[in-house]
């Protein structure tokens, strides 16, 4: 019944992608995409855009630990923590609503630091994932592990977008950013591939207290640390922003200042901006009235 009301939803979303406007096409650049195979226009190929290169191998490596651990986390919580299916949705609905809200916020950051900072704040916790999965076991545990996960990955994809776009230039644009995916993908096929055969030989397997999936959660997080030494080699594409501030101050404010302001202002509007609007809205009034009797006189 929930596979028929999805395909029920998808083919409904077919009538508003009709009315969809498109304007009409302008092949503008021209250019021939080709697979080159001899390995003497491989070196050439490497130097054209170095910044592409460097950041695709980055995501192919980072794709391949994270997809490693990832499609286990729900077989973990159905299988060895016990969450009942309605939790599960329920979880996977205040991730999704956690990341959903989450891009303002790392887009704001974005335009004020630049990508590559914000691409090492987010990678550097997105290792930490799985590290935590091995330390949850309540329900409101998953679901901190969750908003975590969910506003961690929102910065990572809208920042992995945008730093896309500045190191590919307009003319080529496609088919950059089609030879980024094309490789970027293999890692998270081929790191699938490999945490399905880690998982089948890990069953029941022991490591200290650890044991199955959490073996599994150790390899991922530990290969994300390792991948992390890419990103000094990714460099800032907007100069100025570089200049701005260090990393250090970044981390600071992305994950700890920025977030208590947040907070601080929910909780004063919450209970006391009404008070303040009644107090501003009888102060601009009264001096209104006063205007108009002084006008009289």
């Amino acid at each position: 019944m929930i596979f028929r009301i999805a395909v029920l939803l998808s083919i409904v979303s077919v009538f508003y992608f009709i009315r969809m406007y498109e304007p009409s096409f302008k092949n503008i650049f021209h250019y021939k995409h080709a697979f080159g195979f001899s390995p003497g226009g491989w070196k050439t190929s490497l130097t054209v855009n170095k910044a592409l290169v460097v950041f695709t191998v980055y995501l192919f490596f980072m794709n391949f630990a994270v997809e490693i651990a990832s499609p286990f986390y729900a077989v973990y919580m159905l299988k060895d923590l016990g969450v009942s299916y309605f939790w599960f949705a329920v979880l996977t609905v205040v991730g999704a609503t956690i990341r959903i809200f989450s891009f303002r916020y790392w887009g704001r950051l974005n335009d004020r630091f630049g990508s590559r900072k914000i691409l090492v704040v987010t990678g550097f916790f997105a290792c930490f994932t799985p590290l935590f999965w091995l330390f949850v076991s309540d329900i409101w545990q998953i679901a901190l592990l969750k908003m975590f996960d969910g506003f961690i990955w929102a910065g990572a994809d809208l920042v992995v977008f945008n730093y896309l776009l500045d190191i590919t230039p307009a003319n080529k644009r496609p088919q950059y950013v089609a030879n980024n995916n094309f490789f970027a993908g293999w890692g998270t096929i081929l790191g699938a591939l490999a945490g399905g055969m880690l998982a089948e030989s890990l069953v029941s397997a022991r490591f200290g207290w650890l044991q199955g999936l959490q073996i599994l959660f150790l390899i991922s997080f530990l290969l994300r640390l390792a991948v992390l030494s890419i990103l000094p080699k990714i460099r800032e594409i907007d100069v100025k922003q570089s200049a701005l501030a260090p990393i250090r101050y970044v981390f600071w404010q992305s994950m700890a200042v920025e977030p208590a302001h947040g907070l601080k202002n929910s909780l004063f509007y919450t209970f006391r901006y009404p008070v303040k609007v009644k107090k501003e809205l009888e102060g601009s009034v009264k001096k209104i009235e006063y205007k108009i009797k002084m006008k009289k006189n």
